[in-house]
């Protein structure tokens, strides 16, 4: 198999995952690994405008979990046998990032993010770990529980552990249904 199939069979593999294996941790070397991958992401004017927290420890994992909510409406709570959370902060940009953004109109921070985020989730599955993209919970308590300063975004949390779901077929748009050559 070339590397180009190699890389199209793992964005197959790649899914949200739901349901994992309850108090099976990913080892501290995986969870660095995938954090490599994210670091290594492009972003505008290199200004790698990422952190992430990275949430082990059981009584933190509960209060993520908790807040995985708006309101009383509880969402993403198939994460609660995730062996780690991933919150990941949007950073300060650099000052080319940041001209570039005004001039522009455009949030390149989010694209970079969204960059980053998908590196780190493509590692994890490449390690046999699944990992699901969660965009609702409350920002403000998960800030005050991290410390995070409000001058700063929670932009996603991720969920991660070893997958006891089974990855099913992909239901995407034919190829010729997102693209179209020369015009609209």
């Amino acid at each position: 198999m070339d590397n180009n199939s190699n890389f199209l069979e793992l964005l197959k593999k790649r899914y949200s995952c739901r349901k994992y294996i309850p108090s099976r941790k990913v080892e501290m070397d995986k969870i660095l690994s995938c954090l490599e991958a994210a670091r290594l992401a492009p972003s505008a004017s290199n200004s790698q405008p990422w952190k992430y927290i990275i949430v082990d420890d059981e009584n933190l994992k509960r209060q993520v979990l908790e807040n995985l909510k708006i309101g009383p409406i509880k969402f993403n709570q198939f994460a609660k046998d995730a062996s780690f959370f991933a919150i990941v902060v949007q950073q300060l940009r650099n000052l080319e990032s940041s001209a570039g953004q005004v001039v522009m109109q455009r949030s390149f921070s989010q694209f970079d993010i969204g960059c980053s985020v998908n590196n780190f989730c493509l590692r994890a599955t490449e390690l046999g770990l699944g990992t699901c993209i969660m965009g609702i919970f409350d920002e403000k308590k998960l800030k005050k529980i991290f410390k995070i300063p409000l001058n700063r975004k929670i932009v996603v949390v991720v969920s991660a552990g070893y997958p006891e779901d089974v990855v099913s077929e992909k239901k995407r748009k034919a190829l010729d249904e997102i693209y179209s050559l020369n015009k609209w």
